[in-house]
């Protein structure tokens, strides 16, 4: 497989302007590096203040990091996103507020197309149809919508233009345990249109049940990456902690539902 997205030990620092001893410089971000391969679904999965949200943002292109770089199908990110507009998407935790509340889902849905001046040709209802909903939530507006409509809709927001790669970050923690199941299979479903993505978690059930492969980032790095089906011969301290709240080592056991 050809390499889609490739950090090279990517670093990200902020300047603490409140401390009292005149500032410090906090690192959450120290040496990234890894790649995703076109079409491959990939999970990043941390505690709390490992980095995930900073690492989302860089790959977005919403902020720039402090040193390193960033390759997407072999070219500089910045050069490559100017050329390839649509190629990626997001989709983020908040769903009720990365949409405008005044819009009908066939606005939101259709707001990436518009700004790529495209037309809808009815992707908009097929997309709909594509994650569960009818065609009449089109004319809907947001608070009509509960929170596992709303993140469907935003599911559809970001394959609309037919993106190559999608960031899933922290999609469905949101969500209802119930809910949260029915947004995971379909995500499963929608693997087989040749997205790579990476789905950044803090529940490793969820990403390995829509993932292949696995990276735990702690303390600023990416300290294991493994494939789901080798989770069990984890090394780290990070990995072995948050494997060991859901999974017993000894018996090797990996989610049934796991995206092969």
């Amino acid at each position: 497989m050809n390499k889609f997205l490739q950090l090279e030990h990517v670093a990200r620092s902020y300047q603490d302007g409140v401390s009292l001893v005149g500032g410090r410089t906090i690192w959450p971000l120290r040496d990234v590096s890894f790649c995703i391969h076109e079409g491959e679904r990939v999970g990043l999965i941390g505690q709390s203040g490992a980095g995930k949200s900073t690492l989302a943002r860089i790959v977005l292109g919403l902020e720039r990091p402090t040193r390193g770089r960033i390759l997407m199908q072999g070219r500089p990110f910045e050069a490559w996103r100017r050329e390839n507009p649509a190629a990626m998407s997001v989709v983020f935790q908040n769903y009720y507020e990365s949409v405008n509340p005044m819009w009908t889902v066939q606005a939101i849905v259709s707001e990436p197309l518009a700004l790529l001046g495209r037309r809808d040709d009815g992707r908009v209802g097929a997309l709909l149809k594509a994650v569960g909903l009818s065609e009449d939530f089109a004319a809907r507006y947001p608070h009509q919508l509960s929170g596992g409509q709303m993140q469907r809709v935003c599911i559809a927001r970001a394959l609309i233009a037919d993106p190559k790669f999608v960031i899933f970050d922290e999609a469905v923690s949101s969500l209802d345990v119930s809910v949260q199941a029915e947004i995971l299979e379909l995500l499963r479903e929608i693997s087989g249109r040749g997205l790579a993505w990476l789905f950044i978690s803090h529940d490793l059930q969820a990403v390995t049940s829509v993932c292949s492969r696995v990276m735990f980032l702690s303390e600023g790095a990416i300290v294991e990456d493994l494939s789901v089906q080798d989770l069990a011969g984890a090394k780290s301290d990070c990995a072995r902690e948050l494997l060991g709240a859901v999974m017993p080592f000894q018996s090797g056991f990996i989610d049934s539902g796991s995206v092969s």
